[in-house]
């Protein structure tokens, strides 16, 4: 076919098909889905996905293992977080569970990862007494969580990552007195502080903090990158030549 009556009949099809059932990027449709052709350059979907029946979504995973992302929530006070499911059948967010009440501080700072290795995401919670809570997801798909271990010392700018090389995360924290450790974790559960003795006590971490791990040397491990009154520090991930060690994390050469 020549290539003017294939354009011709493109645009013969797009001019027969109801207008709204076309995804773009040049237009907003009023029901659920994509932006459409003909509307609104966007559509907001707030309500229609249910979201303002929530509070101020704070993280973003699949909970309940249906390879959907659900989201948590925390209300205004800061004291309660609470469950969100994705219902893609419905197309929008349920309440599950009963949520977390919190009755020792406020929350600020969260993540999730599977801490007592049972292949479903639990939460962990930094409140501003200093303390971290570990929260276990249940499996039953109800949204339930049980409270675990309560972890001291803890700070906000947290990380969750496998510190030791034994594909269970850890975490770490840092103190504005400048200390800095791993709490590592041997499931199910049972997290144990490591004080991190190579660091110079004169860098400290200011919160809020700009950390992250990333692998910078292409090892497959994660290695830190810290933001401190001394600049960028880059930390290598001693698991290759010391596996399940936390103590020896050594300055990256790259620094």
């Amino acid at each position: 076919m020549d290539s003017r009556l294939r354009i011709l009949f493109i645009v013969l099809i797009l001019y027969r098909v109801p207008k709204g059932c076309i995804a773009s990027i040049f237009g907003g449709g009023n029901g659920k889905g994509g932006p459409s052709v003909g509307g609104a350059p966007w559509s907001l979907q707030t309500n229609y996905v249910n979201l303002h029946e929530f509070g101020q979504a704070v993280l973003f995973a699949d909970f309940d293992a249906d390879y959907m992302v659900d989201i948590l929530f925390v209300d205004e006070e800061m004291r309660k977080l609470s469950l969100g499911r994705w219902n893609h059948d419905d197309y929008r967010f349920e309440a599950l569970g009963s949520g977390v009440e919190l009755g020792f501080g406020n929350v600020n700072g969260l993540d999730s990862g599977d801490f007592n290795n049972d292949g479903i995401l639990d939460i962990v919670v930094s409140t501003d007494d200093g303390k971290g809570h570990i929260f276990y997801t249940s499996q039953n798909s109800t949204g339930v969580f049980t409270a675990g271990p309560t972890l001291e010392p803890f700070s906000p700018g947290f990380l969750v990552l496998d510190a030791d090389n034994d594909l269970v995360p850890d975490l770490f924290v840092t103190q504005s007195t400048g200390e800095r450790g791993f709490h590592s974790n041997s499931p199910p559960g049972e997290f144990t502080y490591h004080k991190w003795e190579g660091y110079h006590p004169d860098c400290l971490i200011q919160e809020p903090s700009s950390n992250a791990h990333v692998d910078v040397d292409g090892d497959c491990y994660a290695d830190l990158v810290l933001v401190s009154t001394c600049g960028l520090e880059v930390w290598s991930n001693p698991a290759r030549v010391a596996p399940r060690e936390v103590k020896v994390w050594s300055m990256s050469e790259s620094d």
